[in-house]
């Protein structure tokens, strides 16, 4: 029996000579990766492999090990690392849209009337005296 650490059948763990490194952003890259998964870089890419395994290795201090989905673009939800995400129903999201813009609206009221509360009254309008 191994005790420790295991990894998921779904997560294959990646090995370091098929990375490479972004030149614009030296984000870790799978080989086959076409672009940056992290900025979507198509240009150039770092292949040094003293910067390759800094790179590596910054990858392995925060993770333990280096996953595929670590260096492509094949994630899934950051439960695991972030903790819980909420998700809201598209009910929920339309209404909070919506009392976003009638709170909107009604501070735009409040400014409007505020602004004619404070202005000089203008001439030959007769106000009733206070």
């Amino acid at each position: 029996m191994r005790w420790g650490k295991t990894t998921p059948k779904n997560e294959e763990v990646a090995q370091p000579g098929d990375t490479k490194a972004c030149a614009l952003c030296d984000a870790l890259n799978h080989a086959a990766n076409a672009e940056c998964h992290l900025c979507g870089w198509r240009g150039a890419w770092n292949t040094d492999t003293s910067f390759l395994g800094l790179a590596w290795g910054r990858l392995e201090d925060q993770f333990e090990e280096v996953r595929i989905e670590h260096i492509t673009r094949m994630r899934r939800g950051a439960v695991e690392e972030l903790g819980h995400v909420a998700h809201h129903s598209a009910w929920q999201e339309a209404r909070h849209r919506a009392g976003g813009w009638w709170r909107g609206l009604q501070h735009r009221r409040r400014l409007r009337a505020a602004a004619r509360a404070s202005a000089p009254s203008a001439p030959g309008i007769n106000h009733p005296a206070q």
